[in-house]
């Protein structure tokens, strides 16, 4: 055994002790005397060897001395039996037999300890009064050994065993029958004493319970009401009873599986009657089960439930429900009670609203209105509903976009007449919503932002049932404006140093729209120099929330303009370049919803050579020309001329050329044109393939120049820098007449290079 090994005697002490794999080894060094030494360790019988047979141990003793042999001393034990102990138990196989009924007892016992023996074992079993033992039912079960003998004397069962060596089960097993006289319920307990000789005796015992004999079972079902309403309880009671006297229903298990249409309530189920009461009592996935433990008298006893006429039943046809009760009893069948009912109609509630597709609607925008409405009680009905709509002033109803939508019945009656909306149901019996959709158009006389509410009124025909009356506002907004700009300057030819003064002209179109947000943006050109403090708004409030110059810039922003009335923005610029082709100035005005508008304007400076021209009034051949009223006869000068095009060489602007003599460039002979006025063809140096800047005609200069002097004199010194910056070249007044135009500088006469 574990730490059992151990030395004992004097010195030396082994220099080695050891167990190892079964072996105990033990080595001393250098003995001497002659004193007795020992090694001692403890072993355990093993369960596994035989009884009986010796084990012997032998133990090699060897001083290494080849003259002197090893000692081999040896030890013997027998294995003996260990004491045994015995356990016992008894069993009925029906602890509950009715009155007459037999029953059988079995006294079951064995040795508990492994190896172990009972010398004896004796068995006695004396029956109680209440039981009679039944003739030749006792018998032995189990290996050998057999019992030396069993019997029964006297009402006592006796049996003996010989000796008993292994863990094996016996048992002595009889019958015995439960006399009529025995009390019901009353516990007949029979006792077996077991016993070995040497124990104390074990004492089994087990207890029967004399019962009733079968009883009849009885049931039947009731309803608290035949003709429910759809949505309304009833109680259902399912009602048994036991119908033999001194009888017993062993278990009795009612069940009713609760029919479609029928919901049951919440926490409803009871029972009803004496104890005992049901063991078992829920409603569990639509089913309701019920459990009673033996019913031994004949009482009545109930369970109650109540459910719910579901909605969606069919009104007028019967719903049965059937109850299922049991007795367990394989020779009585199971009771089924059949109870039907017949769901009617509830009386219906109406629930109804209005909705408008948009709230706030733009002036002559449609829109559409949705009277919606549903019954409100499940498995009521709405008899005869009405609905009437007085479209309001400032409305104009959609011809032809009148319709209903939602299940049937269909509307017996829909029309639009003098303004009104009418509409007629039939009997209606469900839940779903119905919907009434018709289109208006807002009118554009209405006032914008005062709101404009449309009424329903929807009727049922039930003295009880209000009249609801949904309604739905909408607030007329403006149109989407939409954004008109002009840009003019009050000189067209202003001198160099001179200050002009530009005007950013819009206004809102369409009438009664709105343009949420105005932002002008003016880039000064190159040329042209903002005069300080010069920038000013003109027109009706809202005025702007900014206004301002910064960077070159000129800024300006307005909010909500409701009205067609024009603004302006004004500021001024002085002239600090002349370009030859003139400046333009371009504006950009945005409302953030239509594209920009970049109206623009250009300007035309003259230096000082331009205004030693003498000048020559024009004598205009045409009336019609309506855009020139501000061209006075002594300033011919003007290069906007935006109905001249460049292919259009019949412009009116040149009273003296006739629509013919562009043909003829080179005629030199035209009366109507003097060689004293040399300023007329500053007009014709707007290149061809720049009409959209300055919009002049397409007459070239050469046409003109032969036609103030008979053999052309005049040549182009050179063209000015496109920046519009001066340029080196000087002229002598003495030589001949110098001017510029467009860039181009034209001498008669003869030039000179300084």
């Amino acid at each position: 055994m574990k730490d059992s090994l151990k030395a004992e005697g004097n010195e030396p002490n082994p220099v080695e002790l050891k167990e190892e794999a079964g072996k105990i080894t033990a080595k001393y060094e250098n003995i001497t005397d002659t004193a007795e030494r020992s090694i001692i360790f403890k072993v355990k019988v093993t369960e596994a060897v035989k009884v009986g047979k010796k084990i012997v141990n032998t133990a090699i003793v060897d001083d290494d001395n080849p003259k002197n042999p090893p000692q081999k001393p040896e030890a013997i034990i027998t294995p003996e039996y260990k004491n045994g102990k015995i356990k016992a138990e008894k069993t009925v196989n029906n602890p509950a037999p009715k009155l007459g009924e037999e029953v059988e007892y079995r006294i079951t016992f064995r040795n508990v300890v492994e190896h172990g023996k009972l010398a004896k074992v004796k068995i006695k079993d004396e029956l109680p009064n209440s039981l009679e033992f039944v003739e030749g039912s006792e018998r032995a079960e189990g290996d050998n050994p057999k019992p030396l003998h069993v019997k029964v004397k006297n009402g006592i069962v006796l049996a003996e065993y010989p000796e008993i060596t292994d863990t094996k089960e016996r048992s002595i097993v009889f019958k015995a029958k439960v006399k009529e006289k025995a009390k019901i319920g009353e516990a007949i307990v029979n006792t077996a004493v077991v016993e070995d000789t040497i124990n104390p005796p074990e004492k089994p015992n087990v207890a029967i319970q004399p019962q009733h004999k079968e009883g009849v079972l009885q049931a039947e079902k009731t309803v608290s009401n035949h003709e429910p309403k759809l949505g309304e309880e009833v109680e259902y009671r399912i009602s048994f009873e036991n119908t033999v006297e001194n009888g017993k229903l062993t278990e009795v298990k009612v069940e009713d599986e609760i029919p479609a249409g029928l919901e049951y309530v919440q926490d409803s189920i009871k029972s009803d009657g004496p104890e005992p009461n049901p063991v078992e009592l829920k409603v569990e996935n639509g089913k309701v089960t019920a459990k009673y433990p033996e019913i031994t008298d004949t009482k009545k006893r109930s369970i109650i439930f109540k459910v719910k006429v579901q909605e969606t039943v069919q009104v007028g046809k019967e719903i049965i429900n059937k109850a299922v009760v049991d007795d367990n009893n394989p020779t009585n069948p199971p009771v089924e009670s059949l109870i039907p009912i017949t769901p009617q109609y509830k009386d219906g509630k109406l629930e109804a609203r209005k909705e408008v597709s948009n709230h706030e609607p733009k002036l002559g925008e449609e829109i559409e209105y949705r009277i919606t409405f549903n019954g409100t009680v499940d498995g009521g009905k709405l008899v005869d509903v009405k609905i009437e709509d007085e479209i309001p002033s400032g409305l104009e109803y959609v011809k032809e976009s009148l319709e209903a939508v939602g299940d049937k019945p269909v509307p017996t009656e829909l029309k639009v007449e003098n303004g009104k909306v009418t509409v007629k149901y039939p009997e209606i019996t469900d839940t779903k919503e119905r919907s009434i959709i018709f289109k208006v158009k807002v009118k554009e006389s209405v006032k914008v932002g005062e709101e404009i509410t449309n009424k329903a009124i929807i009727h049922v025909d039930d003295p009880d049932h209000p009249v609801m009356e949904p309604t739905a506002t909408i607030k007329p907004e403006y149109k989407d404006g939409k954004l008109k700009a002009t840009k003019t300057v009050n000189n067209k030819e202003p001198k160099l140093g001179e200050e002009v003064e530009y005007r950013i002209s819009f206004k809102n179109t369409v009438e009664n729209g709105k343009l949420a947000e105005v932002k002008v943006e003016d880039e000064i050109p190159a040329g042209l120099e903002y005069v300080q403090d010069s920038i000013r708004f003109e027109g009706a409030e809202p005025n702007p929330i900014e206004l301002k110059m910064e960077f070159g810039k000129v800024i300006a922003k307005y909010l909500e303009i409701t009205d067609t009335k024009e603004r302006s923005i004004i500021f001024k610029v002085k002239v600090k370049a002349a370009p030859s082709k003139g400046i333009t100035n371009r504006a950009v005005v945005d409302d953030k919803i239509n594209p920009p508008l970049e109206p623009t304007v250009t300007i035309l400076p003259k230096t000082k050579e331009d205004l030693k021209i003498p000048e020559e009034p024009k004598e205009p051949e045409d009336p019609k020309e309506p855009k020139e009223p501000e061209v006075k006869p002594e300033d011919p000068k003007e290069p906007k001329e935006p109905e001249v095009k460049p292919e259009d060489p019949k412009e009116p602007k040149e009273p003296e050329v006739k629509p013919e003599d562009p043909k003829e460039p080179k005629e030199p002979k035209e009366p109507e044109v003097k060689p004293e006025d040399p300023k007329e063809p500053k007009e014709p140096e707007v290149k061809p393939e720049e009409p959209k800047d300055l919009k002049k005609p397409e007459v070239k200069p050469e046409v003109r120049l032969e036609k103030l002097i008979k053999e052309p004199q005049a040549k182009v010194e050179k063209e000015l820098p496109k920046t519009g910056a001066a340029h080196s070249w000087m002229m002598s007044v003495g030589a001949g007449i110098s001017f510029l135009v467009g860039g181009v500088l034209f001498v008669l006469g003869r030039r000179r290079k300084q």
